[in-house]
């Protein structure tokens, strides 16, 4: 099949192509060959560059050369996934801190409500949790804005001006200012430091669990660094898993390309069957070798029966024929005398089975004896 022709450029193109820079022309170089540039530009692109379509369309091949300097393998510019790449990691930095905080929070919750003691323990559990509710409150007046019940009361009293937008916010009339004082007068230094122990046991519990996790057999004899290293541990599982994804994603990736190709190749296949059914070289020799199987095979047949026949024909002879017949009816006769001997036979041994097992041995032993007397006679006459 003769090659399709590349189409001519239009005048846009032209223009397209006629600003690109000088150093894309080391797609043309005789070092670099239709094969290796696809392979290039396929793992530098999300596309598929096949070699035809290189060879046909240099100066495509020449702008798509270029695009992988300012792109990544997966289409996004270099400059775009640099800064795309720094707030990822200025997000997981910001996520951590708060997940550390969180993390912190809900300990704190939980030590300074399911802690168990006398009064005067749960009197200071009891305070400290007041102060841990207030430093909640705190942190939701920067989503309240300022001064709401004051405005709500001013449009219900009519057209008059708002508060200043320099008022504090106020929930059920307290500000910051006053919770923060409420903090200096309810926690004192030695409180925090017994909540700091309480975390510390409470942080060894959530340790135990987390160990138990990993190792459920050998988790009682960790010491300080095998807890430590469980971190390690969860952060090499969580990397492995990445990698095992992005592994993933390359052999996807690469299945998806490969499936082009042998889609291509398909349709080229299809089209020299399209070609060749259409031009009929396989249906007139198929009907040409099918008609001369047929004819060897009826004379195969034809020679076989022949020579059945003359197996026939030299077998039964008009001598031969009587003698068979002959031979029948003394087969029959003798057949006949030998069923009524037998049935003969069958009577009379008929009336001995009903005879002692002992007598029957004597029988058996009487005609042996006339056995023995018949051979002793036979041979002394001889």
């Amino acid at each position: 099949m003769e090659s399709e022709r590349p189409q001519p450029l239009t005048q846009s193109e032209v223009r397209v192509y006629s600003h690109l820079p000088t150093s894309m022309s080391r797609s043309t170089s005789p070092d670099i060959t239709a094969k290796n540039l696809s392979g290039q530009l396929s793992g530098n692109l999300p596309v598929y560059v096949s070699p035809d379509d290189i060879t046909k369309h240099p100066l495509l091949s020449q702008l798509l050369e270029d695009l992988t300097l300012h792109l990544t393998p997966t289409g996004v510019h270099k400059t775009t996934h640099t800064q795309l790449t720094q707030t990822t990691q200025a997000m997981m930095h910001a996520r951590q801190k708060f997940l550390e905080a969180s993390t912190l929070h809900r300990l704190t919750t939980d030590v300074l409500v399911n802690t168990s003691g006398n009064d005067g323990d749960q009197k200071v559990w009891r305070d400290m949790l007041q102060a841990l509710t207030l430093s909640e409150v705190q942190d939701h007046l920067t989503l309240i804005g300022p001064a709401e019940d004051d405005q709500a009361k001013s449009t219900h009293q009519g057209n008059q001006h708002s508060p200043p937008a320099t008022e504090k916010a106020r929930v059920f009339g307290l500000n910051e200012e006053d919770l923060v004082l409420s903090l200096d007068v309810r926690v004192r230094r030695e409180q925090s430091m017994r909540l700091a122990g309480a975390l510390e046991v409470q942080l060894e519990k959530e340790w135990t669990k987390i160990a138990a996790f990993v190792d459920p057999f050998e988790f009682m004899s960790y010491d300080l660094d095998k807890v430590l290293a469980i971190v390690e541990r969860l952060q090499s599982t969580k990397q492995k898993l990445t990698k095992e994804k992005n592994q993933l994603v390359h052999s996807t990736f690469q299945t998806d390309c490969l499936s082009e190709q042998v889609y291509r190749q398909l349709v080229e296949y299809s089209k020299v069957l399209h070609s060749l059914a259409r031009k009929q070289r396989l249906s007139r020799y198929f009907s040409q070798h099918l008609a001369s199987s047929l004819v060897n095979l009826n004379t195969h047949t034809l020679r076989l029966r022949c020579l059945q026949l003359e197996v026939l024909v030299a077998t039964y002879t008009s001598q031969t024929v009587p003698a068979l017949r002959s031979l029948e009816a003394h087969l029959t006769q003798r057949g006949k005398v030998a069923q009524q001997n037998l049935t003969r036979l069958n009577h009379a041994f008929a009336s001995f089975s009903g005879l002692d097992s002992q007598y029957q041995e004597l029988l058996h032993e009487y005609a042996k004896l006339q056995e023995d007397i018949a051979f002793a006679q036979t041979f002394t006459q001889v």
